[in-house]
């Protein structure tokens, strides 16, 4: 027994250091176990902090750690106590993290997609952005930087387009209200009952305020097509006008240059229309001066109805009487070689539009084509030829002088001294 206890007691020695020696290591082994899993806890910690960040989830506050520092223990929802308190508890805390980053993921899937998809609805080309670039951590900064420069072009694009609907609308006359264009209408939503429970928007109205414009447009169309057509037969309306302006080339570019010619051909045109307005007026006193003419001839006939009653009646007394008088006795001038070289006259009436004079020297005094010379207080004023002759009165044409300057009872002499040469060979 002694012999045995002899050897025993060494193998127990041993057998006590292993012991104690596998304790130190098992001791080790576990406080680096524990501060692994320390680690662990605070970055699933800090990990579903930062997953939790602004996505309303709450997890962040029930996936919680706090280390264990001099004097305290670790805690939280990830601590030793709470796992070796419900290790169920503490699984659900492990659980809410997994979670919360399944959906975090697909949350971000769901942006890189609707980023794509919206990218290439704003006509984004396919090739210039790749959904798999909008899920890369490598290129998903330079691929949200493209679709933003997409879309900000877009917006660009649409507010040129705006302000080009704004300022081509003014030149067609049309005040474009933009703000349907820019504004998406709302459109209620209802529950399965058909009871309202909200609004959603829907789309642009567009329709009403570019079809507006287009009807503006079309009105200015019509109107330009309807002043170019009635331009374009103007020439035929007035055909023996020389026009300048081509109106053929109206639809062209060079219409403004044509317009200029029609501006040019209408002065013009009024021109013609003043002259004509005049030379109606003109032919209205030269009408005027004829009927007054005719009524002073007419009145100078009856005149000399009467006078030749007057001598009708006197010769009639002398008869009466036995004898005859020189009273009734008018001698006509039958040749130029009768006529009294000092026969003279007066001027009862002038017209210068005809360029003529009438004067109270008739039958008894001259004949046709006798030359006379027409004078007033001792001034010369015209010569002329005696062209009509009646009993008491002649009409006389001026073939040099002004008639205008000729005053009524102006004196009239015959000038014998020109008798053999024409009007138009005369001298002064």
């Amino acid at each position: 027994m002694r012999k045995l206890g002899m050897i025993l007691g060494p193998v127990v020695a041993v057998l006590a250091i292993a012991i104690a020696a596998l304790s130190f290591v098992v001791s080790n082994r576990r406080m680096e176990f524990r501060d692994r899993a320390a680690i662990l806890a605070k970055g699933v910690a800090d990990t579903t902090q930062k997953l939790d960040a602004q996505t309303g989830s709450g997890t962040a506050n029930k996936v919680t750690f706090t280390p264990a520092a001099p004097g305290t223990k670790e805690s939280g929802a990830l601590g030793w106590p709470s796992y070796h308190a419900d290790k169920a508890e503490y699984q659900k805390a492990i659980d809410a993290t997994i979670k919360l980053a399944g959906d975090v993921n697909s949350q971000r899937s769901e942006l890189a997609l609707g980023i794509y998809e919206m990218s290439i609805a704003l006509q984004l080309p396919e090739s210039a952005l790749g959904q798999d670039s909008l899920n890369t951590l490598s290129t998903y900064k330079n691929a949200i930087a493209d679709a933003k420069a997409h879309a900000s072009a877009v917006r660009n694009r649409n507010d040129a387009l705006l302000d080009a609907l704004k300022a081509y609308s003014s030149e067609v006359g049309m005040r474009f209200n933009t703000a349907r264009l820019e504004t998406r209408s709302e459109v209620k939503v209802t529950d399965e009952d058909g009871n309202e429970i909200g609004v959603k928007l829907g789309e642009f109205d567009c329709k009403k305020p570019l079809d507006d414009l287009r009807a503006a447009i079309k009105d200015v169309n019509d109107r330009r097509k309807a002043f170019e057509t009635t331009l374009k037969s103007t020439p035929e309306k007035i055909p023996e006008f020389a026009w300048s302006a081509q109106v053929e080339n109206l639809s062209g570019r060079g219409f403004s240059n044509v317009l200029a010619a029609l501006e040019e051909d209408y002065g013009a045109i009024n021109g013609k229309l003043v002259e004509l307005k005049k030379t109606i007026e003109d032919l209205a006193k030269v009408k005027q001066e004829k009927q007054e003419l005719e009524e002073a001839f007419t009145e100078l006939k009856d005149k000399n109805a009467t006078l030749e009653q007057d001598v009708a009646a006197l010769k009639k007394q002398v008869r009466d009487l036995g004898g005859e008088s020189e009273v009734g006795v008018v001698k006509v001038i039958e040749s130029i070689q009768e006529v009294d070289p000092n026969a003279a006259g007066n001027v009862l009436v002038t017209n210068p539009q005809w360029n003529f004079v009438v004067t109270d020297m008739g039958q008894e005094h001259v004949i046709a084509e006798v030359p006379v010379i027409i004078s007033s207080e001792g001034k010369y004023l015209a010569s002329g030829i005696i062209k009509k002759v009646e009993k008491k009165v002649s009409l006389v044409e001026v073939i040099r002088g002004d008639v205008a300057r000729i005053p009524d009872n102006a004196q009239v002499f015959v000038n014998l001294t020109v008798k053999d040469k024409s009007p138009g060979d005369g001298e002064d």
